[in-house]
């Protein structure tokens, strides 16, 4: 991001444009100096120039971010009888369906007899581990590089990631002809590091967790001025992920019950706010794990926290803590946050092997291992369970068949 301590940044007041003085901390964040134009947050953009020290109408944004050199003009905002979650709608999740088609599929969502009788309801199957990479992820990926101009391309991506982000921005980069430099963990997962790597992509092992990823991702775009793929804080991919919202809807509309797995936010949001606005009454269950709870605890205490562990069988849901954005759709949008714990999990990675013959990945089975927890929300329920992927490692499968067969 590189804004070297003191900068500005451009706020949303009375639906125009002004610019805050905000400050970088060590860590990447944001932080905003002076409330005085409104209550926002910058999730990701370069240097912001000083040609923005005046006002601009809403229509000639975009035009003027992108002359500036910036990346896709990405600020969070409040204002008055607005909400920060309205950056994510039904509308650009509908764009973003049609933007993303030739890439993303429309995954299949698949009626499972045993987890139904296993639990008494009518329990479907959401399988993002049908995608070509077997992740949810090449659809916030897509529909945020598809959107980047001939310009920003050039300047190739940079990506902060534990395997599954990287894999889609690589894959989608690759597509499109661009360079991309993913920034994984020192312990990520090998075969996470080898799908990026045959997609082309350029591999950084770099600290355990995502603020550490995502400082040393801001580092690489000062050097090379390559634009930041946001793993989940982002409108853009937030409304990427929306798209299974909108495919639940079409091929079950009586579907009653969704349970979302929640790393950092970004599919449960998308999600939620399709829903939501498709079919107000869906209840909309997210679940972490016991020990990766940011989200969780971020709810109950009204405002976003971070942990200091999150090490977790579920790699995808380990996030110290939520993002701006993604906590305020989920407050805004999801019912309920489950926990579950590490052997919870990998029974469920288990029994979907064994009554599917489904491979998926932890962070997918924690959405069924919730399912098989939750008694109380099964009754009449049309439940959508979503996998969110089927990345899981052969040495970490064979110990939980070893474990449980």
């Amino acid at each position: 991001m590189g804004l070297g301590g003191l900068a500005h940044i451009l706020t949303l007041r009375h639906r125009r444009f002004r610019v805050c003085p905000v400050r970088q901390a060590a860590n990447g964040r944001i932080h905003l100096v002076n409330h005085r134009f409104g209550n926002c947050l910058l999730t990701d953009a370069t240097q912001c120039p000083a040609l923005f020290r005046k006002r601009f109408s809403l229509a000639g944004i975009d035009r003027l971010s992108k002359e500036a050199g910036l990346a896709p003009f990405l600020v969070a905002y409040r204002k008055l009888g607005k909400r920060m979650s309205d950056l994510v709608n039904l509308r650009a999740i509908e764009d973003a369906r049609r933007r993303i088609t030739n890439i993303a599929y429309k995954t299949p969502l698949y009626y499972s007899p045993a987890l139904s009788v296993l639990t008494g309801a009518k329990v479907y199957l959401k399988l993002e581990s049908y995608q070509p990479i077997r992740v949810f992820k090449v659809r916030g990926a897509a529909n945020k590089i598809l959107k980047l101009s001939q310009h920003e391309r050039t300047r190739g991506l940079v990506a902060a990631s534990s395997g599954n982000h990287g894999v889609a921005v690589s894959y989608v980069a690759k597509l499109t002809g661009i360079a991309a430099t993913i920034v994984v963990p020192a312990n990520a997962v090998d075969e996470k590091v080898r799908a990026i790597e045959e997609y082309g992509g350029t591999v950084i092992k770099h600290g355990l967790f995502h603020d550490e990823r995502y400082a040393k991702a801001l580092e690489i775009q000062k050097e090379t001025g390559a634009v930041i793929i946001p793993p989940f804080d982002d409108p853009d991919i937030i409304a990427g992920q929306g798209t299974i919202g909108l495919e639940i809807h079409q091929d079950l509309p009586t579907a009653n019950t969704v349970i979302v797995p929640i790393g950092g936010g970004g599919l449960i949001s998308g999600i939620a706010t399709a829903l939501k606005s498709l079919k107000p009454e869906t209840k909309i269950f997210g679940v972490e794990p016991e020990k990766a709870s940011s989200m969780y605890l971020s709810i109950k205490s009204g405002k976003i926290t971070q942990l200091s562990d999150t090490t977790s069988i579920a790699d995808g849901l380990a996030a110290r803590e939520p993002g701006v954005l993604t906590f305020e759709c989920v407050k805004r949008y999801v019912d309920e946050i489950l926990l579950v714990s590490e052997e919870e999990i990998e029974k469920a990675v288990f029994t979907v092997m064994r009554e599917c013959h489904l491979i998926i990945e932890p962070s997918a089975a924690a959405a069924v291992s919730a399912l098989v927890k939750k008694t109380d929300l099964r009754k009449n329920a049309e439940i959508v369970v979503v996998v969110s992927g089927g990345n899981i490692s052969l040495k970490l499968l064979s110990r939980i068949l070893s474990k449980y067969g």
